[in-house]
């Protein structure tokens, strides 16, 4: 019997042994390594997601299961302040990247931590916006830098910078010769010699330059085949939706009810049936956000059009606004930029208005993120911020857009002229613009910017977003320089009476930062439409149905706008960009029709339109025209620069060498720098820099 109880307690004492060991070798099994584990969440940081290209209603679907706050709440106060670096931001914003796909319940924490008000939040893009209160006990930089080094889940915590328009227009030029549409077709031919500072009567002096194929090449057979174009978002100003040559081009949110004053397809914006505004709604300010009736505000109760966006102006003025030409052309510059570039892109042809598009057939999603406000000497200018462009951009890529054009951006510099050092995810960009961008690359959506104005090498002071082109190649971003009828590089002047020449405009160059170059020069350029210009002319002072009149403050604008043309000529390289976006527009809808997205689901569409564009260009000439002595000297010291970019676009062969393609490329497995990268000292990318 003892043997037997003995026995029983040995087996007993084998199996407690064996379920002791099954247990450990279980729970060792679902310990992972720690030094493993924190790889792991690396990795998964880093991972890069190539959506496919879908309709824009199955995308907003998938998008509507994200966490989204918008408040949008209405502003009681604007500051436009400069930071230590010279920097131009609004004074009271903080504009916080945390790591995408962030609850909530974290951005509220930050709320509540550090007494602000949320305004925005987008959990797939991580990009929270928020609002300082007034008199806030620590400075906006101090606070900022705080926010960033107290929470793990922040990746950085930024202002919003305020941009800038990279056109200048060359607003009374009203003599068009047979060569207007150079960009189109070179033929040759004279072209005025307008400048921005003289009136219509003095505009009539040609300027030769010398014929080269340019743009569209043989533009005629080119034009006549009507290429189908991919969706395309035109970031910017006050659009024209009235305009002859831009209504019937207009994209249309099929899931949103017209002028009904509700978020139909709930995506947080009201009233986005035609596009959409990302700019403020200012209140109580001299600041107007130029929103079309049939665009969103975010004071859903205030859709404004250009006419009341005028009369506002008007009225928070108080007639103290000088009535000088320059105040004239600020607003009526800011008020068609917008229009400009979406023509530049999708101008509708054959309807007697004298301009087309190079995509006439495309359709064009408008996007607002543009202000007209007064500066402190009281003249109306446009100001946008980049916390509104990345929403933008956001919005574009959400709703469909598989190309997004950037006509403006600022430069990352200091007072001094100085480049800034690189921020906490390795750009010379803000991160909120990166990750909108980042975004936007992973729906399927390429950028296209100007590379800006001034004459500077931007490899050496960055422009952004121009810059992200070569800092961070993977997002395949495509920086467009200008350049002159004659191939030489962008430039515009003027002489004065002492026969010494000035230059208005000069293109930014870069051999690693700008990609390709486009006409910049005597661009044929939309202005406000009849339809419009109707709408000032009906309400004279005896008309009491609107609260405005022709003989109030701004009688002169209305007077202005009866006597222009429907179009002038512009310079700038924000006419540039729309170029390339057409072109780019086309390439991608016929690799859609090429290669259908069902059948190819893992391919990365934006990096081959990008490499089709880049591998289809002409050689930049520097052979010049006869130019007076004066004059010479500017431009041969401007050709001593460096080069603007690879070369210039050919937009016929690009489009046409899609049908030679055999596959689609591949994505990058994993974020490109194009810049030094120390994984010690810069490990906070890994916290949420990366798409």
């Amino acid at each position: 019997m003892e043997n037997h109880s003995s026995h029983l307690l040995k087996t007993l004492l084998v199996i407690m042994a064996l379920i002791f060991m099954s247990v450990l070798v279980f729970k060792g099994n679902l310990k992972e390594d720690p030094v493993r584990r924190e790889i792991t969440l690396v990795q998964s940081q880093v991972k890069v997601s190539r959506r496919p290209a879908q309709t824009p209603k199955a995308q907003l679907k998938t998008e509507l299961k994200k966490e989204v706050i918008r408040q949008w709440a209405p502003e009681t106060s604007l500051t436009i302040s400069e930071n230590e670096y010279g920097q131009r931001i609004i004074a009271d914003d903080i504009i916080v990247s945390l790591l995408k796909e962030s609850p909530i319940e974290e951005v509220k924490k930050i709320e509540k931590k550090y007494n602000l008000a949320i305004h925005s939040y987008d959990s797939e893009s991580g990009i929270a916006h928020f609002k300082i209160p007034p008199f806030y006990p620590l400075p906006a930089e101090e606070l900022r830098q705080k926010i960033q080094s107290e929470n793990m889940i922040v990746v950085a915590s930024e202002p919003n910078y305020v941009l800038r328009l990279d056109s200048h227009p060359n607003e009374f030029a009203q003599t068009f010769t047979q060569n207007e549409l150079w960009h189109m077709d070179n033929t040759g031919a004279d072209l005025p010699y307008c400048l921005e500072t003289q009136g219509a009567q003095t505009c009539t002096q040609p300027e030769a330059k010398k014929s080269i194929d340019t743009t569209a090449g043989d533009f005629e057979s080119f034009w006549d085949k009507q290429y189908a174009c991919a969706l395309t978002a035109v970031v910017d100003t006050t659009f024209d939706l009235e305009h002859p040559d831009l209504k019937n081009r207009l994209w249309t949110n099929s899931s949103e009810i017209p002028n009904n004053n509700l978020d139909d397809d709930n995506n947080g914006y009201v009233d986005d049936s035609m596009g959409a505004s990302a700019s403020y709604n200012f209140k109580g300010l001299p600041i107007i956000p130029l929103v079309q009736s049939r665009a969103f505000s975010y004071d859903p109760g205030k859709l404004q059009t250009i006419v009341d966006a005028i009369k506002d102006l008007n009225d928070q003025a108080k007639n103290n606004v000088p009535k000088t030409l320059e105040t004239l052309q600020a607003i009526h510059s800011g008020l068609t930029h917008g229009t400009a570039m979406a023509a530049l892109i999708a101008a509708e042809g054959n309807n007697g208005m004298g301009g087309v598009g190079l995509c006439a057939s495309g359709q064009l999603m408008p996007v607002q993120i543009a202000k007209l406000d007064l500066d402190s000497n009281k003249t109306p200018t446009v100001t946008s911020t980049t916390g509104a462009m990345a929403e933008a951009i956001r919005y574009a890529a959400k709703h469909g857009a598989k190309v997004i054009n950037i006509s403006m951006g600022e430069y990352w510099r200091d007072k001094n002229n100085t480049p800034l050092p690189k921020n906490s995810c390795h750009v010379s960009a803000p991160c909120h613009l990166l990750n909108a961008i980042e975004y936007a690359h992973g729906q399927g959506a390429i950028v296209v910017t100007a590379a800006g104005n001034e004459g500077i090498d931007t490899d050496t002071i960055p422009h952004y977003p121009s810059i992200l082109s070569y800092e961070r190649p993977d997002l395949q971003v495509v920086s467009v320089g200008g350049h002159n009828p004659d191939g030489s590089l962008g430039m515009a002047q003027e002489i004065d009476a002492s026969n010494t020449p000035r230059i208005l405009f000069e293109t930014n160059t870069g051999k690693n930062s700008i990609t390709v170059t486009a006409p910049s020069t005597y661009m044929f350029r939309l202005l406000m439409s009849q339809e419009l210009e109707n709408q000032f002319l009906i309400n004279p002072s005896s008309s009491p149905q609107r609260s405005y009149s022709r003989d109030d403050l701004f009688k002169e604008i209305y007077a202005t706008f009866s006597s222009y043309p429907s179009h002038v000529y512009g310079f700038g390289t924000s006419f540039s960009a729309p170029l390339v976006s057409a072109v780019l527009a086309m390439i991608y809808q016929k690799l859609l029709d090429k290669f259908p997205v069902a059948q190819n689901p893992n391919k990365d569409y934006v990096k081959t339109a990008k490499k089709v564009l880049l591998k289809n260009v002409k050689p930049l000439t520097t052979i010049l025209s006869a130019q007076s002595t004066s004059s010479a000297s500017i431009i041969s010291s401007m050709e001593n620069k460096s080069q603007a970019g690879a070369a210039l676009v050919d937009a016929k062969a690009s489009v046409e060498a899609v049908s030679q393609l055999q596959a689609l490329e591949d994505p990058d497995p994993h974020p490109v720098y194009n810049v030094p990268f120390n994984e010690a000292k810069d490990s906070i990318f890994f916290k949420g820099c990366m798409p």
